[in-house]
C-alpha cells in the first residue's frame, strides 16, 4: 500500500575530474533513479567551486525537499562540504564506485555532522539494491523533515484528560520540528459550519462520494459531519493548515453536538483525535515519508499469543482496500450521548509498523512491527496485529494508548528521521 511519494529533490552530480568508469556509473544511476521519482537526468553537475553557485540558484528555482550527491570520484570533500553549505537542506550522499569517492565523502559527512548538518551516507555501486534502498529511505526521511519544518496544524480544544503522558509544548515542537500550531476557537467554527449549511455544490459532491461507499445510515445523517468537514476544509484553505489535533470525546460534541470523523471521507487534511497534536504530527511525518495516509489505533489489549488488538472510531477511506469503506453510526459515540457517523475501511493484512511519537520535549518514539491478521467494522474499526518482538519490551515501552498503523517496514526512514532530529527510538 505504499505510495509514490512526491518528493522534490535536487541531485547534484560531484567528480573531478570525470572519466570513463564515473560516466558510466553516473549513466547506469540515472533510469533507476528516475523510476523512483529522484530526476537525475535534469540533475546539476558540480566539478569545481565555480559550479557550486549553481546549487543555490537551482534550489531558488525549485524549491526542493531534498538534496541528494551523487559522488562520482575522490579528492571532493570540500567541494561536497561548500556544496551542502550553499543551501539547508537535508541531504543524502551516495559515494559510488571505487574512484575513491567514498573516502572523500565521508570526510565531508564527517565534517557537516560536527556543523549538526540533517545528512546520510551511502556507499555502493550503481547496482546496488540494498544501497539504493537506503539512498531512498533517506530520501524519504528528508521530505517529512522539511515538510514537517514547513507544516501548521490547527488545535481546537484542549487535550483529553485521560491522555496524560500525551502533554506537550508547542515551543517544543517548533524548536525541534519546525511545525506550528495554531488554535481554532468553537466559535470559528461554528460560523464555518453555518457558511457551509449553505454550500449545497460543496455538500452534494460529498454525498456523492459517500454514495460509492456501503452507506448503513439514512441520506440526511451525513449531513452534520459534512457541514463540519467542510468547514474544516475552508479553515484549512484559508491558515494553511495541513492536519488538525481535534478534542472529539468532550471539547467538540458540547460545543458543536458531534465529533469529526466524517473529515476521514477525502484526504484534504490528516485528523488527530483527543487533541492529540503529536498524534497529528507523527500521520503527517508518516504522509510526508510514505504518501500513505495512515490509520490510528487506540491500544485496547494485548493477549498472551502476542496479539495486539486496536480499535478507533474509523479512519481515512484512502486506507481502504479497493474503496471498501463502511459509513455507520459510532457506537461509541452513541454510548457517550451524541450522535456521528464514522468511516471504516477495510485495511488489508500484511506487515505493518506500529509508531507511537510522545514526550513534553517531542523527543521520544516507540516503534513495533508486526502483521495484521485481521480488521473488524462490525461496531468501529477493530485490527488485530501479531507482533514479532517479545510481548514483555512491547509493554515496557507502551507509554501511551495512540499508535500509527502504517503498512509495510519503515524503521529504515524512522531510524534516519529520528538520528536527524534527536528522537530517541526504542524498537520491540
Amino acid at each position: 500500500m505504499r505510495n509514490q511519494v512526491e518528493a522534490k529533490v535536487l541531485c547534484i552530480f560531484v567528480g573531478s575530474p570525470l572519466t570513463e568508469e564515473t560516466e558510466s556509473e553516473r549513466a547506469r544511476l540515472v533510469a533507476p533513479l528516475a523510476n523512483t521519482g529522484v530526476d537525475a537526468a535534469n540533475g546539476v553537475t558540480v566539478r569545481s567551486e565555480a559550479d557550486v553557485q549553481l546549487v543555490a540558484t537551482k534550489a531558488a528555482e525549485t524549491n526542493p525537499d531534498v538534496l541528494a550527491l551523487i559522488v562520482l570520484s575522490g579528492k571532493t570533500a570540500p567541494l561536497q562540504v561548500d556544496i551542502v553549505q550553499s543551501v539547508s537542506l537535508p541531504t543524502v550522499v551516495w559515494a559510488v564506485g571505487k574512484e575513491f569517492a567514498f573516502p572523500s565523502s565521508a570526510l565531508a559527512v564527517g565534517a557537516l555532522k560536527e556543523q549538526g548538518r540533517h545528512i546520510a551516507l551511502f556507499h555502493g555501486a550503481a547496482d546496488d539494491a540494498d544501497t539504493m534502498a537506503g539512498f531512498l529511505a533517506a530520501i524519504r526521511a528528508g521530505t517529512a523533515v522539511t515538510r514537517l519544518g514547513r507544516a501548521r496544524i490547527g488545535v481546537i480544544g484542549g487535550l483529553f484528560p485521560n491522555l496524560v503522558s500525551c502533554r506537550y509544548e508547542p515551543a517544543f515542537i517548533e524548536e525541534r520540528l519546525g511545525a506550528e500550531l495554531v488554535s481554532i476557537s468553537y466559535e470559528r467554527l461554528r460560523q464555518e459550519i453555518h457558511k457551509a449549511d449553505g454550500n449545497r455544490e460543496a455538500l452534494a459532491r460529498l454525498r456523492e462520494r459517500c454514495a460509492g461507499y456501503d452507506m448503513r445510515v439514512p441520506l440526511k445523517a451525513l449531513l452534520p459531519g459534512l457541514s463540519l468537514h467542510v468547514a474544516l476544509k475552508t479553515i484549512a484553505g484559508e491558515l494553511g493548515l495541513e492536519a488538525f489535533a481535534v478534542e472529539c470525546w468532550s471539547g467538540l460534541p458540547e460545543a458543536i453536538g458531534l465529533n469529526p470523523c466524517l473529515g476521514f471521507v477525502e484526504d484534504s487534511y490528516v485528523l488527530a483525535c483527543e487533541g492529540d497534536a503529536m498524534l497529528a504530527l507523527l500521520l503527517l511525518m508518516v504522509r510526508y515519508m510514505t504518501g500513505v495516509s495512515a490509520c490510528a489505533g487506540d491500544v485496547r489489549y494485548l493477549d498472551k499469543d502476542n496479539v495486539l488488538t486496536l480499535s478507533h472510531c474509523g479512519g481515512p477511506c484512502a486506507a481502504a482496500v479497493e474503496s471498501d469503506v463502511i459509513l455507520d453510526f459510532s457506537a461509541t459515540a452513541q454510548a457517550a450521548g451524541f450522535t456521528t457517523v464514522t468511516c471504516r475501511p477495510n485495511i488489508p493484512p500484511g506487515p505493518v509498523t506500529l509508531i507511537r511519537f510522545y514526550g513534553r520535549c517531542c523527543d521520544r518514539m516507540h516503534v513495533a512491527s508486526g502483521d495484521l491478521l485481521s480488521c473488524d467494522r462490525s461496531n468501529d474499526l477493530t485490527v488485530s496485529v501479531k507482533l514479532r518482538g517479545e510481548r514483555r519490551d512491547f509493554i515496557n515501552a507502551c507509554l501511551g494508548n495512540h499508535c500509527a498503523i502504517v503498512p509495510g517496514d519503515i524503521r529504515k526512514e524512522l531510524a534516519i528521521l529520528g538520528e536527524w532530529l534527536r528522537i530517541a527510538i526504542v524498537y520491540t
